[in-house]
């Protein structure tokens, strides 16, 4: 009898072909570079970095060979969102003074394209030119949208150290084997004597 078939091998997921894909897989990672606006930015720059040094590879901030070579897409880098009627109708404008914020209810999204930009990580222009023939001033109901395909970001991986670098505005989350899990731009606060410096330890967690 003829011997079994060997089971076809699994296609090789592609390299991410664009700095939009970047952005996408780097945010699925766990390293974020902001807002995703499909340009190479500082930001997004940094991520390449933090995720080069995560993988081992040069650190030259480039979508480069190496890089793509690691960085393939586990999922296409954009998806579609239909507008409900429910969403829609909880829009309104938000308060501007901090005191008028405080009694409202909650801080929802004023426009639907703030709303959308938001949930998707995405900055409003890069929203706009994913959909150049939507009318973002009269968005009804059913209308179906291109965004950037992220989502909450989930990790197995405990964290046991986190390293802020505050000349350069960023933020690493290290596993226990000094690996990095999480990496994102973080605000330092302007004034240089409410910034803390040195050694800090998490005391209470709040999930």
């Amino acid at each position: 009898p003829d011997a079994p078939a060997e089971p076809a091998a699994e296609p090789e997921a592609p390299s991410v072909a664009s700095v939009l894909e970047a952005q996408v897989e780097l945010h699925r990672r766990g390293f974020s570079c902001g807002s995703i606006d499909g340009v190479m930015g500082l930001q997004t720059a940094r991520a390449l970095k933090a995720f080069q040094r995560a993988s081992d590879i040069p650190e030259t901030g480039q979508l480069d060979a190496d890089t793509r070579g690691h960085l393939r897409l586990t999922a296409p880098a954009t998806t579609t969102h239909i507008f409900a009627a429910a969403e829609l109708a909880d829009l309104h404008p938000v308060p501007v003074t901090w005191l008028e914020k405080s009694q409202e209810v909650t801080l929802g999204y004023a426009t639907a394209l703030e709303l959308v930009a938001e949930r998707y990580r995405a900055s409003p222009g890069l929203v706009v030119r994913l959909n150049p023939r939507v009318n973002w001033n009269a968005v009804a109901a059913g209308t179906l949208v291109n965004v950037p395909a992220v989502e909450r970001v989930a990790f197995k991986d405990k964290a046991a150290q986190i390293k802020i670098r505050l000349a350069e505005h960023e933020l690493e989350v290290l596993d226990a084997d000094g690996r990095i899990i999480v990496f994102f731009p973080v605000s330092i606060a302007k004034k240089v004597e409410k910034r803390p410096v040195g050694e800090l330890y998490v005391k209470v967690v709040i999930p």
